[in-house]
């Protein structure tokens, strides 16, 4: 049986608020935001260096700066720490790569 996640409604309003942030982070941010955007469940910091492929320290300032503005979740799990962004900022992040995606193809 799959993991599927509910889909947010993001209204107009709400859309330009969050492109708002968006266009504020760094692209490091970026990178690790769209990375966790496109994981379900939540990822240990090993699987972030990995995917992201930054050091330990800017990852560590990464995700201090993200965790500012309270989109990340933190979760404990046998004494692992695991992240995951915020539902609607998700669903923002990626129905905007699916714009981009589809920009390129026209």
């Amino acid at each position: 049986m799959g993991c599927k996640f509910a889909q947010v409604p993001i209204s107009e309003e709400l859309a330009i608020i969050l492109e708002k942030h968006w266009q504020r982070f760094s692209e490091i941010e970026q990178k690790f935001i769209t990375c966790l955007s496109d994981k379900i469940e939540p990822v240990p910091i090993s699987q972030l260096l990995t995917d992201t492929q930054v050091s330990p320290q800017e990852l560590f300032n990464t995700i201090k700066s993200v965790g500012r503005h309270f989109l990340i979740e933190t979760k404990m799990q046998e004494q692992e720490t695991l992240f995951s962004v915020l539902l609607v900022f998700r669903q923002y992040v990626i129905s905007t790569s699916e714009d981009d995606k589809k920009s390129h193809y026209v």
